[in-house]
């Protein structure tokens, strides 16, 4: 079984961008398939310090971070109040290569991280990022189509 874990953060300053909505569609995808191959767990309103707990809890094979992304190419996750708190790519990209032992994926769908991504790669087996900006419905149905593939038994190289 692959575990899937769908870490969330919308910062209040930030605009809405229905992340209910992109799990909705993830979860109906990989619910159709059968056998059911994916376990899907979700964490809301991701601050920073809740990346390492959820990571070394779960120990997910694919790590999805969806959310916003600023002009400098870092995931907005969020602080205590729940307003934008920037994570360096250099600390995200240190997290993962001490956790990349069950880590096969990740998948940033957040605007301006292919960079972050290019990081990652370095540690991780497939990283997919976003190059630019894109629009939440493009995000969406990537992703969508992205997990059903998965959840019919396609590689990663075949979902992209």
């Amino acid at each position: 079984m692959i575990t899937v874990l769908f870490l969330a953060a919308k910062p209040l300053d930030t605009e809405d961008i229905r992340l209910d909505e992109e799990y909705r569609e993830i979860e109906d995808r990989l619910s159709r398939a059968s056998p059911q191959r994916i376990r899907l767990i979700a964490k809301w309103a991701v601050r920073a310090q809740d990346l390492q707990t959820a990571l070394l809890e779960h120990e997910p094979a694919i790590a999805h971070i969806s959310g916003h992304g600023d002009q400098d190419g870092r995931v907005l996750l969020e602080d205590v109040v729940g307003y934008s708190k920037p994570v360096e790519s250099e600390a995200l990209a240190e997290l993962f290569r001490i956790l990349s032992g069950s880590i096969r994926c990740v998948v940033l769908n957040a605007c301006n991280s292919a960079g972050l991504a290019k990081e990652l790669a370095r540690f991780i087996d497939t990283v997919i990022g976003m190059q630019g900006s894109i629009t939440t419905g493009a995000g969406r149905a990537f992703v969508t189509a992205f997990y059903q593939a998965l959840a019919h038994g396609k590689d990663y190289r075949h979902c992209f």
